[in-house]
């Protein structure tokens, strides 16, 4: 049953054991068996045993297993005592995530670490929240003090505008800490690496790291100019002798670096390579086109090589001291957060972890565990971080660790894993006599084909420049499911000719790939492809439900392909990862929850007023409104409303019932709360009267379990919980939709990569292949667990990065390609016995001539998944042989399903929302929209080039004196003509008394005063516009208003029917006899020459005002203006 290797494992004893378990080798059955054959045969108490999960599903889905085996076990031993107490002390078992077994340990030693026994466990959303709270002390104490490197930090890290900049810095280095078992001694040895003596930095990690950083970037200059020897001989003869000298500065270069060291390396990279000799254009041909790119592009190399070692040694001291600086701030900065949780007597989950390592500081308490467990097993190895290995190793002997992970498994070092822990322990046991190393590479799971096709574009890519590990070597899958299947993975390449993609068609290519996938299952299920079925001994047809399409990402593509898969009628499942925040029955009782916390939530109010629950019509919600305009908020309007009729009678219902709820708030848990309120207003049963009822009621059934995991660790109840929710929605933490999809269900499924690790499908697509990686901004500060920290050099506004900055950079990027060949490797093993590649490719026949001759994508910089790939497939005669390339054109897939004629119709009452149906939302679109987010849509670019309006930032006193921004100009004008009185500022000197005005009731400082464009003010009032507003009979400035309009008005190609809300601000409209008339201010800079082109770009922004100002106040609105302040000029706006 077991290979030679599983039963190794299975029965190895006294000894260190670290299983290599590749992809479909049975990993997780292995460790059941071994956890069960320590129980029966050594007769090992499960209590003694302590397993560390990555997940709490893992935990749960472990124990269940073992439990299962002693099941059968004492059936067919009923006499076996032992047995059956194993049975019952399972439940109780150390078998947990690391942050359970930490929180169990701190409770039963609270007296120790001077904690709390009722300690809490913060959430994410809690611990943001008080982490900003010390944010902000730790800035006053400060700000206060003004202390020159702290005004050195802001001018490096922020902008004028505010500290923001600092204050991420801070907590991103702050976080980054948690990852070692001692921040503070972490954060130390960082500044500490700064060093700006030579040889002691040679001889640091750091310098080390660079001298295999320029080793690194030589061999890749070395294949690029080999590989224009190549382009050269083909066509571009003329240049062959130029590769020949720039080959031999290349080696000159390297012997340099091995022989004299860095400091004259980068001396000598400054030598210059001669120049090409010219070629007549006439006898010019492509390759001598390529033959110069790919020239350009390792001069360009060298050329980053080459940098003053001595200058740059000098730079590291000069950044130190303010690093230090920035170090102690961090420090402060966790003094003060830590003294925050003390008071509520919580900590975080980072402190689970670190006052476990404490703990076990205590020799006692160390020999106590050791002395405990006979056995320490770590799932998933790969994704530690150094303070769960000092935990793991301290609470063992020197004989009883069991690690098991793939270290080409590792995909989550954005959380902090730390895959090198792996890789040194696999080495360490290598040499270990008390140690073994075991390698799992038989794959039980893929027919040979795949595991063929692995294998082949594994050996390249992950050759120990790329990778952690030599794939030949140590990662080789071995065949050994018995599916024989003689179909080549296929491989669907979408040429994607970069003059056919424009705006209007930038979805397109996720139509094609759709389509590609779509026309494939059609004709797997069509013509019953048979698949071997281990479960039934044979063979059986295929079905929907076996195949998954696994993608990068499903937020934008899941809508797409869902549209496709619909007209093709393949049943498709998947989940958004917002999906969960769109859902409407959520949003909307969400809304009835922030209504119950506080009635002054106008926006939350409106909604639920409006929705089925209270059946408010449009003209009932503008009648309440027009008939209590002197309240200015829609709440106050709500309560003041008295007239005897039907909405008073609505009005008093919904009052009651809004007053019971307050009340049951102190009566109801939280989830007998919402269940309460649930079913006091029908809400639930509402759901399945709607369009996706199943899913809509899978969502609150999911809320529900959300609160009911909340309120265990929470005494805050609904408002604590509301503001737990927004913060999850703020950060985008990953919510999917509810699952309503049974376990039978014939159904494609479609899922990220990172969700599909662990899972396995008998077909799949991998898809989006073509679509670049997401690339982080460059940072002023880079961190690395051994190489510390990497700031910047800035002085008088110049950046300049550092050494330390460099390498951590270059370290991290090649790391980040790990990454991406990881899940490249996660999403290739999970098909069991068909595979199907699809993906899009810029000029398509240009990169396969560069393919053909080399694999200089991969080498450089990978931009997608297929830059991996492709340069082999199509490069190497050897690994094509396994695949079958199959080329497409960019052919344009509109959708061919039915659109319905959408009417925009617009029911508007001043300041109302005004969506038919907040219900129901039968397709993804934006539930609201501002006009400057408009933008960014395909009909945005005329929407709007004016600055956004909100309020202005508080900027330090000590910087106060900078030159203010254009922005901030730009708000300072607005807020000064929304409190002008047009009847009593009439005149110069009225100007100038209504500015002193503003400064005196502190409406702005006496800075801004100086920034307030007032010729501006002055020539609009005195202007013939400005005359009319005067005399106007009615006057209304800084106007906003919510408004109903169709997504095809912003979306390309939108079919629906609900309606998207814009939300904007009219500056200024007034009344005359025969209508209104409409005023936009424009304070960006524009000349006269431009002004036409800029009018032609602002006339559908203020035609938007127009129609929906028309709709507001039921009247003809007759003129649109725009002023342009900096032209001191009022241009009319013509249809």
């Amino acid at each position: 049953m077991w290979t030679k290797e599983q039963q190794e494992v299975i029965d190895l004893r006294e000894k260190n054991i670290l299983v290599s378990a590749a992809a479909g080798s049975g990993k997780t059955a292995v460790l059941i068996e071994r956890l069960f054959q320590l129980i029966f045969k050594d007769r090992v108490s499960v209590e003694t045993i302590l397993m560390i999960t990555f997940t709490n599903k893992a935990a749960k889905e472990m124990a269940e297993r073992l439990e299962k085996k002693l099941e059968e076990a004492t059936l067919l031993y009923p006499e076996d005592i032992f047995l059956r107490e194993q049975l019952e002390l399972l439940e109780n078992a150390q078998i947990s995530t690391m942050h359970s077994f930490c929180k169990n340990a701190i409770q039963e030693n609270f007296n120790i670490l001077d904690i709390d026994i009722a300690f809490k466990v913060l959430e994410e959303n809690e611990g943001a929240q008080i982490k900003d709270e010390s944010m902000d002390l730790l800035l006053e104490k400060y700000y206060e003090k003004k202390e020159p490197l702290f005004i050195r930090l802001l001018e490096t890290y922020s902008s004028l505008e505010n500290d923001n900049g600092l204050r991420e810095t801070i907590k991103a280095l702050f976080h980054f800490s948690q990852g070692a078992p001692y921040p503070s001694i972490w954060l130390d040895a960082g500044e500490e690496s700064l060093n700006c003596i030579e040889d002691e930095f040679l001889n640091n990690p750091l310098g080390i790291t660079l001298k295999e950083i320029l080793e690194r970037e030589l061999s890749l200059v070395e294949a690029l100019i080999r590989k224009g020897s190549k382009i050269a001989a083909l066509g571009a003869t003329e240049y062959l002798e130029t590769t020949e000298k720039d080959f031999e500065i290349m080696v000159e270069l390297k012997n340099t670096l091995l022989r004299k060291g860095i400091s004259l390396f980068m001396e000598n990279t400054h030598a210059s390579f001669s120049k090409l000799p010219s070629v007549k254009k006439e006898n010019q041909n492509e390759e001598h086109d390529l033959f110069k790119k790919i020239r350009d592009d390792y001069k360009k190399k060298v050329k980053e090589m080459a940098f003053d070692f001595k200058a740059h040694l000098a730079l590291l001291g000069s950044v130190k001291a303010k690093t230090h600086y920035l170090i102690q701030m961090v420090k402060d900065f966790d003094e003060i957060y830590k003294g925050l949780k003390k008071e509520k007597e919580a900590v975080d989950f980072n402190d689970l972890e670190h006052l476990m390592v404490n703990l076990l500081e205590n020799e006692e308490i160390k020999k106590s565990y050791q002395n405990y467990f006979t056995h320490v097993f770590v799932d998933e190895f790969q994704d530690s971080n150094l303070v769960q290995e000092s935990i793991v190793k301290r609470v063992a002997k020197e004989n009883n660790l069991f690690f098991v992970g793939d270290i080409k498994q590792s995909i989550y070092r954005f959380r902090l894993a730390d895959a090198s822990i792996f890789l040194r322990t696999l080495n360490n046991y290598r040499i270990d006599s008390l140690s073994e190393t075991i390698f799992l590479n038989k794959n039980f799971r893929c027919s040979k084909n795949i595991v063929d096709g692995v294998n082949c574009v594994f050996d390249e890519l992950m050759n120990g420049e790329n990778s952690s590990i030599e794939y030949k070597k140590d990662g080789r899958l071995v065949f050994g499911s018995g599916v024989n299947r003689e179909e080549p993975i296929e491989v669907f390449v979408v040429d994607r000719d970069e003059g056919l993609l424009t705006e209007e068609t930038s979805q397109d290519k996720v139509y094609r790939e759709a389509m590609i996938c779509a026309e494939k299952i059609k004709t797997l299920v069509n013509q019953g492809v048979e698949l071997h079925d281990v479960n039934k001994d044979g063979v059986r047809k295929i079905k929907y439900e076996d195949i998954a399409i696994l993608m990068f990402s499903t937020k934008v593509t899941l809508p797409i392909y869902m549209e496709v898969f619909k007209k093709m009628g393949i049943p498709l499942f998947g989940e958004i990862d917002t999906g969960f925040f769109e859902s409407e029955s959520v949003q909307l009782f969400l809304d009835l929850l922030k209504v119950i916390n506080n009635y002054k939530e106008d926006l939350s109010l409106i909604n639920i007023l409006k929705s089925p629950v209270f059946q408010f019509t449009l003209e009932e919600l503008g009648k309440i409104r027009s008939q209590n305009q002197q309240h200015k908020s829609f709440h106050e309007a709500f309560s003041a409303y008295s007239l005897e009729d039907s909405i008073q009678v609505k009005k008093d219902y919904f009052l009651t019932i809004l007053n019971e709820f307050k009340k049951d708030v102190t009566e109801h848990s939280l989830v007998g709360l919402l269940t309460h309120i649930l079913t006091k207003t029908n809400f639930y049963y509402l759901l399945f009267s709607k369009n996706n009822g199943n899913q809509e009621a899978a969502n609150i059934r999911e809320l529900l379990y959300m609160a009911g995991e909340y309120e265990v660790d929470h005494n805050d109840h609904l408002r604590g919980f509301l503001a737990y929710f927004e913060y999850l929605k703020k950060e985008e933490i990953n919510i999917g939709e509810a699952s309503i999809l049974s376990d039978n269900a014939d159904v494609v499924k479609i899922l990220t990569l990172h969700k599909s690790k662990g899972l396995e499908f008998p077909v799949v697509f991998l898809c989006g292949l073509g679509n670049e990686f997401r690339h982080p901004k460059k940072s002023l500060i880079n961190f690395h667990p051994y190489l510390g920290i990497g700031p910047v050099y800035a002085s008088k506004g110049k950046k300049i990065k550092t050494l330390a900055n460099y390498i951590i950079e270059k370290t991290n990027e090649r790391e980040k390609i790990e990454d991406q060949l990881n899940l490249l490797y996660v999403g290739m093993t999970r098909g069991k016995h068909l595979l199907y590649l699809v993906g899009s490719v810029k000029d398509l026949a240009k990169k396969k001539k560069e393919w053909l001759l080399g694999t200089t994508e991969t080498l450089i910089k990978p931009k997608c998944f297929y830059d991996f790939l492709l340069p082999y497939l199509y490069g190497n005669d050897s690994i094509r042989s396994r695949y079958k390339i199959m080329e497409t054109n960019m052919e344009t897939y509109h959708s061919e399903l039915e659109k319905k004629s959408v009417n925009l119709v617009i029911k508007k009452t001043d300041g109302l929302l005004t969506k038919d149906d907040f219900f129901v939302m039968k397709t993804p679109v934006p539930r609201k929209i501002s006009v400057t987010e408009m933008k960014k849509t395909t009909v945005a670019d005329a929407m709007t080039k004016d600055f956004l309006k909100g309020d202005l930032k508080i900027r330090p006193e000590f910087i106060e004196g900078k030159k203010m921004s254009a922005v901030e100009k730009g708000i300072l004008f607005h807020l000064a003509m929304e409190h002008l009185d047009f009847k009593k500022v009439v005149n110069e000197t009225d100007v100038y008394d209504y500015i002193n005005g503003l400064v005196n009731n502190k409406i702005i400082l006496p800075r801004e005063k100086e920034a307030i464009d007032i010729e501006g003010i002055i020539a609009f009032i005195k202007s013939p516009l400005g005359k009319r507003v005067r005399e106007s009979s009615l006057i209304e400035q800084e106007k906003p208003f919510n408004y109903c309009l169709s997504p095809n008005r912003f979306l390309e190609g939108y079919e629906g029917v609900d309606d998207t809300l814009l939300q904007g601000v009219i500056d200024l409209f007034f009344k005359e006899r025969d209508g209104y008339v409409l005023v936009d201010y424009k304070t960006d800079y524009v000349r006269e020459d431009t002004l036409a082109n800029d009018i032609d770009e602002y006339r559908k922004q203020v035609l938007l005002y127009k129609e929906a100002l028309t709709e507001i106040k039921k009247a003809n609105v007759k003129e649109v203006y725009l002023y342009f302040s900096t032209l001191r000029k009022s241009v009319k706006v013509e249809e």
